[in-house]
């Protein structure tokens, strides 16, 4: 230990960006990486909380042993509290994977709140070809976990996406909605299109869930069932 450590105050500047710098190198000891991250949760601030996210980044052997600092880092981060929710957004939005620091936000955030961050990572992205979509599919995903009456239009243009588990998670995301009849159209569109099998399935499933009916387009959907589907009377898909 220097003397600047000795002298240096846990939430100086200097201590943080000793103990961030610390927490973000892989290589780092074990026993030296809690410290830090004990070091930067005492500290808390904005300045704490970036030096805390990039431990999300990567991973440890064992993995039990780099679960337990990831699991501690969210507990910090939320201990944080509110000063360090510029850190958690911002981080949020350029990872390559939205898990852990979402987790953080589902502790900090109304669930509306929650939606909408998940929404503002929407509107960044697109449905075109993309060579890494994980992070569109997990966005989407989630959202199709959660009820909100904002995401379905907010959703309606990954029903073209060009990967198939994202029109997967966009049929869901739309059609376990409150006011997913508002949006019948706009997934029927996409299934008169679609080329997987596996989609057309997931449609028809998601309309019988919700009882919803495909209205005067019946004749439009019936040349495009999959095997094992009918219409019913009303129009809603049913099996058999």
């Amino acid at each position: 230990m220097g003397l600047l450590d000795i002298f240096a105050k846990n939430d100086s500047p200097a201590s943080i960006k000793k103990h961030a710098a610390r927490l973000g190198n892989k290589r780092s000891q074990a026993q030296d990486r809690w410290d830090s991250i004990k070091a930067l949760r005492k500290a808390g601030g904005v300045a704490a909380a970036e030096g805390l996210l990039p431990r999300f980044d990567y991973k440890v052997d064992p993995s039990i042993s780099d679960r337990e600092e990831k699991d501690y880092v969210v507990e910090s981060l939320v201990a944080i509290g509110d000063a360090g929710l510029p850190a958690v957004r911002a981080f949020l939005h350029a990872s390559d994977s939205i898990a852990w620091p979402l987790r953080v936000l589902t502790q900090l955030l109304s669930e509306e709140a929650v939606v909408g961050e998940l929404l503002a990572l929407c509107a960044d992205m697109s449905a075109e070809y993309e060579r890494f979509p994980e992070k569109k599919i997990q966005v989407l995903a989630e959202l199709e976990e959660r009820r909100d009456p904002r995401t379905a239009e907010a959703v309606v243009p990954f029903l073209r996406d060009m990967n198939e588990s994202a029109r997967y998670h966009a049929v869901g995301a739309i059609l376990r909605q409150a006011n997913a009849a508002d949006f019948v159209d706009s997934v029927v569109d996409a299934f008169l299109d679609e080329e997987s099998a596996r989609i057309r399935s997931t449609v028809l499933d998601r309309l019988a869930e919700a009882q919803l009916s495909v209205g005067a387009r019946q004749a439009e959907v019936a040349t495009k069932l999959p095997s094992g589907y009918k219409l019913g009377a009303t129009g809603i898909p049913q099996r058999g």
